[in-house]
């Protein structure tokens, strides 16, 4: 790809959706384009170039979007989160909160959301509080694998055989066994596309807490301070902050306290 051409796209990618591709990040460009133009018979990176600035298809930035946003996730990732919040949980569960409203924020193909969903399953059951999660995410294929909710066994390997059974429904899948999550698990989630690019967000507060984990170090720093500002307005007075452990909102001025590794609470007015 030559670097005038990389240079448009890491533009455009940046512009539309807030990543930012260094000059080493081009030869995945390439390799991640290269099904679409495959799939479009277009035969090289200017074709497609072009294809995408002149909305032909106005769906075609969504896919190239998709294309280079990066998808690793699993159950119960970065554990100690889970721990921090298990205990809000109890806690909301004692005061008998009426209502806990989580967003994640990049909710991938699933995994991410599901394990808040279990551990409010487990750790806030109450009739007295009714849970509830928006799950979004700028990628639409893996929001599509997410509402599907089908997970192979080594997808599961970081969860209890007790919440396996608990939560999920052994299925055939792509002639193996799989496992999908039960309802009562799914009626909790609101899955949407979202862009958190793009301002103002569509949606509205007040969110107890908020999980935006291994995205915003894709982010350069202007658009890093407006997405955690914008967090701020949108969680509720005493709401948390979670990033991801290899993150960290130093380098900005920001309104948040910090009370643990890579979790932030708004203050209390």
């Amino acid at each position: 790809m030559e670097q005038e051409i990389f240079v448009r796209f890491r533009d455009l990618i940046r512009r539309e959706s807030g990543i930012s591709l260094n000059d080493s990040k081009k030869q995945l460009l390439q390799n991640r384009i290269g099904k679409r133009m495959r799939e479009l018979r277009l035969h090289n990176p200017s074709e497609y170039l072009l294809y995408v600035e002149r909305g032909q298809d106005p769906n075609e930035l969504v896919h190239l979007i998709d294309a280079i946003s990066t998808n690793l996730t699993f159950f119960f990732r970065e554990r100690p989160h889970f721990d921090f919040l298990e205990g809000l949980f109890r806690q909301w569960r004692q005061e008998r909160k009426r209502e806990v409203k989580l967003w994640c924020a990049a909710a991938s193909s699933g995994e991410e959301p599901y394990s808040l969903a279990i551990s409010a399953a487990e750790h806030l059951r109450s009739e007295h509080t009714a849970f509830r999660c928006l799950s979004s995410d700028i990628c639409t294929t893996v929001l599509q694998r997410a509402m599907r909710g089908i997970y192979l066994p080594e997808q599961l390997k970081d969860v209890a055989p007790e919440l396996i059974e608990r939560y999920f429904t052994p299925v055939r899948w792509e002639g193996d066994v799989g496992y999908k999550v039960k309802p009562i698990l799914q009626q909790s989630l609101l899955f949407k596309r979202l862009n958190l690019a793009q301002f103002p967000y569509p949606l509205q507060g007040s969110f107890d807490v908020i999980f935006c984990r291994n995205v915003m170090i894709y982010f350069e720093p202007d658009l890093r301070k407006k997405v955690v500002d914008t967090f701020h307005g949108l969680l509720r007075p005493g709401g948390h902050l979670f990033v991801g452990h290899s993150e960290s909102l130093s380098g900005f001025t920001h309104p948040f306290q910090r009370v643990d590794t890579a979790v932030y609470r708004r203050a209390q007015p």
